[in-house]
């Protein structure tokens, strides 16, 4: 079903008339919206390649309990990010761009989750055979796309078991003197956000504390979930597994640096000169908009 366009849109007006006129402007691939007025839901009739959605979350507020002598230091809200730039003037305004995934990823993707489904709940032999064609053939395709082995991703689908569901991953953005702190990861090389997989029965921004303080040597208070992003929208490359992304602010509260099993360098870096990155983990955009929610703590929270 086809939405109307949002209040102030209009598809016939050009960029270059927008910009007569004196109205700030966000650019895209297939339109133009003025922002001195943007729409609260941006969907655009037309539109195949959707921004992000904004939910506004305030800081998390959990407290410890009494016996421990006062706040938790991993979930109380802290003070805003220090030393950051102003936030931007009114009528601009940058957003990472949620960019749908090749077909052929989230087919295959698609096929490995119904196989696994399939041989969780079914008994019929023959039927588990069919669900193991279907893993093969995803594996395949899995395969060819990421340069592995198709016995090798066999291997890997069939050691996920039960309900096929997204995974979690978590990141953490800390900030000090207009500089976000980065490890450098021993497996690829690349730098990324500290961070890493949700343990089973952990909280979320916990995982995110943990994270920076195992790979990276500094301890951080939680502040606030600045983004949910779909990994398959965001230009990451191929993988076998779904995730969900969690971008966390977190504030320093000590610490110091130090490399880790899964890290082999530690940094603070600005945000024009970002060393190489880990794009498994976390991509330029992604980073670049971390600094806009630091320069700007009202934001609300991004998601797909």
């Amino acid at each position: 079903m086809r939405r109307k366009a949002p209040p102030g849109f209009s598809p016939k007006i050009s960029g270059s008339q927008l910009e007569a006129s004196g109205q700030s402007v966000l650019r895209s691939e297939s339109y133009v919206l003025p922002l001195d007025d943007p729409p609260s839901v941006p969907e655009i009739d037309g539109l195949r390649r959707p921004l992000l959605f904004s939910l506004a979350l305030p800081p998390s507020t959990v407290q410890a309990p009494a016996e421990q002598g006062g706040p938790d230091p991993i979930h109380s809200p802290g003070p805003p990010a220090q030393g950051l730039l102003q936030p931007p003037s009114r009528g601009t305004l940058s957003i990472v761009a949620a960019v749908d995934s090749p077909p052929w990823l989230r087919r295959a993707l698609r096929l490995a989750a119904l196989s696994q489904n399939g041989l969780t709940f079914s008994k019929d032999p023959f039927e588990r055979d069919r669900w193991e064609e279907v893993r093969r053939l995803a594996a395949e395709m899995l395969a060819e796309g990421t340069g592995t082995s198709p016995d090798q991703m066999v291997a890997r689908l069939a050691a996920e078991t039960g309900y096929a569901t997204p995974k979690v991953d978590v990141r953490a953005a800390v900030f000090r003197n207009n500089q976000v702190l980065l490890v450098q990861e021993r497996s690829d090389g690349g730098w990324t956000l500290p961070g890493g997989w949700c343990d089973v029965g952990e909280a979320p921004g916990v995982a995110a504390a943990r994270e920076v303080e195992e790979e990276s040597g500094y301890r951080v208070r939680t502040a606030k979930l600045l983004a949910v992003y779909d990994k398959l929208r965001h230009e990451h490359p191929p993988e076998s597994l779904h995730a969900y992304k969690l971008f966390f602010r977190c504030d320093l509260v000590g610490g110091a640096a130090r490399s880790s099993d899964e890290t082999t360098a530690v940094g603070f870096f600005a945000e024009n000169a970002l060393p190489p990155l880990s794009l498994p983990r976390v991509t330029e955009a992604q980073i670049r908009r971390m600094f806009e929610h630091a320069r700007d703590p009202s934001l609300p929270t991004d998601y797909d």
